[in-house]
């Protein structure tokens, strides 16, 4: 049965067995790759993505190109132009003057003048971009809003985290509400922040303490910053200064037009209530709050902030005149017409007396002398510490709350009526490790312009006159502002960055990472 199907089998034995020796399959050889100065060579190629050239490769063995970026090039790369240079008479297509995605692989067919082709395949290599960057880039934290945001070591730890993957490289923690006087570590002396004293939160939490563990495994700097005069505000009554007689009995008085000398938390108009500097009561109680900062917490640097008057108008205190006259070496005869007169009702407009001069001067050096006693009493526990002071970056409006950061250096500009001959003698920029210069504004560029950082840090840098660091900062609230381009500008012009503050920046951690590394980009900080 089903014998037709035997012949067929027997044929193919036969064929078979008459030729022991297997037939190969014929080699079809590739044709030869043209060597180098066949005509159609790629001799160079340059990448133009964004703002920066990048560095490629070409195998002229294997007929190809690689491309080596950054993550930060890859937004670029999406539609970038490419520059060739052909062997001589060769012509190459697609025209590599029209922007095209190189993320992806692209092929370039090059014709020599004998009509031969070669095809190069483009692709891309995404390089391991440097560990830090070279400059400090640190990140303030505000004391109003981390009392919220910061009450656990969860959110400590991830807010460390971002930020150093962001590529910050360090802290400036607000330890001491502004507006109440109360602080967010553990001090023997004033009082404990009362959000932290919830039943929600571990009764043994320290914020600043888990921000320094937390930063130090990371290798990135932690600094307390310290509001030294404010206290509560006077619109609530809480606060430090309302149940601390020390501290209510040291309030600044304001001199007011119609009213007179008022206290200060009598004035509706203050957003806080200020300590009166020239106090001696206020001197000891700001020397005792940064030498224990000093005692008690592994930092790198102590910030002072708020360390000023609040305007102009305030302190007129008994204390304050009696410090004065002991100043001068005289009695003022007629306290305060002597300092200055009320022309109208206006706060703002003002005459001065024939005191005004040496009373802006005795104001600053005031300060002076706060900065230099904060600076002694912070080595004196541990010199490595660095004193850090932050003010708005307006020098010429600075005088009038007794702030003269600037170096004795820089020389008095002309033309400020109010200043005395001598009054650069009242300069602290020189007893500072870091100067932060507030740049709030809304506008990055412009040197012909008063309120914009490129004029403000060029202005900075001459008031500073190389005295101490400096480092540009500006406010990340400031939706008007650049972000991206504030923070190439301030990295690439100032020894340092920072910025304000973490609940702004939060939810933008993408939009810094890139300007920081960008920035690495523009200062050849990836060329090693």
């Amino acid at each position: 049965m089903h014998s037709y199907k035997v012949i067929p089998l027997l044929l193919a034995l036969a064929i078979s067995c008459g030729d022991e020796t297997p037939r190969p399959e014929p080699v079809i050889p590739d044709p030869p790759a043209p060597s180098l100065g066949s005509g159609c060579d790629i001799l160079s190629m340059k990448i133009k993505a964004g703002d920066f050239d990048l560095r490629t490769e070409i195998d002229t063995e294997n007929w190809g190109v690689t491309i080596y970026c950054y993550e930060e090039d890859e937004e670029f790369l999406s539609e970038a132009t490419c520059e060739l240079e052909l062997s001589e008479g060769a012509r190459v297509e697609p025209d590599p003057s029209v922007a095209r995605n190189y993320n992806r692989k692209l092929t370039f067919v090059v014709t020599a003048a004998d009509g031969s082709e070669a095809i190069y395949v483009v692709k891309k290599q995404v390089l391991e971009r440097p560990s830090r960057p070279r400059k400090p880039v640190v990140m303030w934290i505000d004391s109003e809003n981390s009392m919220f945001t910061l009450d656990t070591k969860e959110k400590i730890a991830d807010a460390v985290m971002h930020a150093y993957n962001c590529g910050f490289s360090g802290i400036v923690m607000d330890i001491k509400s502004p507006a109440s006087g109360d602080v967010l570590y553990r001090s023997d002396f004033l009082g404990y922040c009362p959000r932290l004293k919830k039943t929600d939160v571990p009764q043994d939490f320290d914020m600043l303490q888990e921000l320094i563990d937390r930063c130090r495994e990371r290798g990135m700097t932690i600094s307390a910053s310290v509001s030294i005069m404010t206290m509560p505000r006077p619109a609530t009554e809480k606060g430090q200064a309302y149940f601390d007689e020390n501290l209510a009995s040291s309030l600044a008085k304001c001199y007011l037009p119609e009213v007179g000398i008022i206290d200060q938390k009598d004035d509706p108009s203050k957003a806080y209530d200020f300590l009166n500097p020239s106090s001696p009561k206020v001197h000891d109680y700001v020397i005792r709050m940064v030498t224990e900062l000093a005692t008690k917490y592994d930092l790198d640097g102590i910030a002072l902030d708020y360390c000023r008057y609040p305007d102009m108008f305030s302190d007129f205190s008994d204390v304050s005149r009696a410090a004065f006259e002991e100043y001068i070496g005289a009695p003022v005869e007629n306290f305060p017409e002597d300092i200055m007169v009320f022309p109208g009702t206006e706060k703002g407009q003002y005459a001065m007396g024939k005191l005004f001069k040496q009373w802006i001067k005795w104001r600053a050096s005031v300060i002076q002398g706060y900065v230099r006693d904060c600076r002694d009493a912070i080595k004196a526990v541990n010199p490595s510490i660095k004193l850090e002071y932050w003010s708005e970056a307006w020098w010429w409006d600075s005088w009038m709350k007794g702030q003269n950061w600037a170096s004795s250096k820089a020389g008095k500009p002309s033309g400020n009526a109010w200043a005395a001959d001598d009054y650069m003698d009242t300069a602290f920029a020189e007893y500072l490790d870091i100067y932060h210069l507030g740049a709030y504004v809304s506008k990055v560029y412009g040197l012909g312009e008063l309120y914009t950082i490129e004029f403000l840090l060029n202005y900075g840098k001459q008031r500073n006159a190389g005295a101490c660091t400096l480092y540009a900062s500006f406010g990340a609230y400031n939706a008007n502002l650049n972000w991206t381009d504030a923070t190439e500008f301030c990295y690439m012009n100032a020894e340092g960055v920072m910025i304000f503050e973490l609940g702004s920046v939060r939810n933008r951690w993408g939009v810094y990472k890139k300007a920081i590394w960008k920035a690495m980009r523009k200062m050849g900080e990836y060329d090693d």
